[in-house]
């Protein structure tokens, strides 16, 4: 619920911001190159409590989308995805993959 008409497709263009404003930070020149991201390591996060609770239903439902994204940032390395059931909390996803690609290789991988 709450995804529009392609779930797949949101995932991307969201997916593309956040590496971006990664990307920005890694660029940044005030911070010296002390900012990092490690692209072996995500979290995804829904904020609505209401259309999206942390239950197995919720993950079963954004679980495609949020595949076809890791599938093109990953290209082909393992990864694991662990949803977290907490009733109180956002619903969120941790991921895991075997690889750490850097943030500009993520960026290209989605075009």
């Amino acid at each position: 619920r709450g995804l529009g008409a392609d779930p797949a497709a949101l995932a991307v263009a969201v997916g593309s911001r956040v590496l971006n404003a990664c990307r920005l930070l890694e660029q940044e020149p005030a911070l010296d190159g002390k900012v990092r991201f490690p692209g072996n390591a995500l979290q995804f996060f829904a904020n609505d409590r209401l259309n999206a609770p942390a239950t197995a239903q919720t993950f079963e439902a954004i679980a495609p989308a949020l595949s076809g994204f890791l599938d093109r940032v990953y290209a082909g390395t393992p990864y694991r995805m662990e949803p977290v059931y907490e009733e109180k909390e956002r619903f969120t996803v941790a991921v895991q993959a075997d690889a750490a690609p850097g943030v500009e290789t993520m960026l290209t991988r989605l075009g």
